[in-house]
């Protein structure tokens, strides 16, 4: 698990915002490069992160937010490993489909590419807001 810690900086009915609180650091810093930490300091570093207030959390309440790391590995596969399949699939499939005597023919593959592109960025979209975001855990300290 790679955690970090945070502050509730605001709050609604279902919802909460979390911002990183600046903490000390570990002795091993001088290694960004290599430190697995990083990945979600960099995530929460000046951003609020919006959760699913799914406890009895009040305003300024500090917290740990935690996430797995099959959880960003999976993350990252999706994000650069599908569109680029897409893309690809989706010039393939024109490709195969228009004929070579076709005017503009390499003018409808790269549209074709695109659409690819596009709806796979979409899927991930629907589907991230669903798989990842309930796979942030959030404890108060």
């Amino acid at each position: 698990m790679i955690e970090e810690q945070g502050v509730i900086v605001k709050l609604d009915t279902h919802n909460i915002w979390v911002e990183k609180t600046s903490t000390s650091g570990c002795a091993g810093c001088q290694q960004k490069s290599s430190c697995t930490t990083q990945a979600i300091s960099q995530l929460l570093d000046k951003k609020s992160l919006r959760l699913t207030n799914t406890h009895e959390f009040n305003l300024g309440d500090k917290v740990t937010i935690a996430v797995d790391e099959s959880v960003l590995l999976g993350a990252s596969i999706s994000m650069y490993c599908l569109p680029l399949i897409a893309l690809f699939i989706g010039a393939f499939l024109a490709d195969s489909f228009i004929e070579n005597t076709t005017a503009y023919k390499e003018f409808w593959v790269i549209i074709s590419a695109l659409i690819g592109l596009a709806l796979s960025l979409i899927g991930i979209h629907e589907h991230s807001e669903t798989r990842y975001a309930n796979s942030i855990s959030i404890k108060k300290i």
